[in-house]
């Protein structure tokens, strides 16, 4: 594969991982902010947090939170064979 083609090949997987992992995160993430309600204290301010922390405990991962950690790391493996050029000619 020509590295031309490596490169393309990435940065179609970085829009394709971004628009499924984070955009809908940092979405979230805006919404929240901007129904947050300082003055008082509320229950729903601690679920807010955990949510925007994500699942730390491996046990408590969801299926679909393994997936975009997958696809994470798919996504690295893709730019260091994009980037990597080989032998030197």
């Amino acid at each position: 594969m020509t590295p031309q083609r490596r490169f393309t090949l990435a940065v179609i997987v970085t829009v394709l991982v971004v628009a499924y992992v984070v955009v809908p995160w940092v979405a979230d993430l805006l919404e929240g902010l901007a129904t947050y309600n300082p003055t008082a204290h509320e229950p729903k301010d601690v679920l807010r947090g955990e949510r925007v922390r994500g699942p730390v405990d491996p046990g408590a991962w969801t299926p679909q939170s393994l997936v975009k950690t997958g696809l994470f790391v798919l996504l690295a493996v893709v730019w260091f064979m994009a980037t990597s050029g080989g032998r030197p000619r």
